[in-house]
């Protein structure tokens, strides 16, 4: 089984309390686009998507409800 590390974790974390890459990016210090593409790191390493990317927000999948 695959396991998100710590750095992971906290991008994830910070975009699923947000729901929002620019107000996440903000929290953590990065941009918004090195989030997403963290993300979409993660989202490949897993073989799951985590959130629903809409150019109005972000919404967590079952599998990212689960894993937050």
């Amino acid at each position: 089984m695959r396991r998100l590390r710590s750095a992971d974790l906290s991008v994830f974390l910070a975009i699923a309390e947000h729901r929002s890459f620019r107000k996440a990016s903000v929290d953590l210090g990065v941009t918004a686009s090195a989030l997403s593409h963290a993300l979409r790191a993660i989202e490949e390493r897993l073989d799951v998507r985590l959130v629903n990317r809409t150019t109005r927000g972000v919404g967590l999948t079952e599998a990212g409800r689960a894993a937050a």
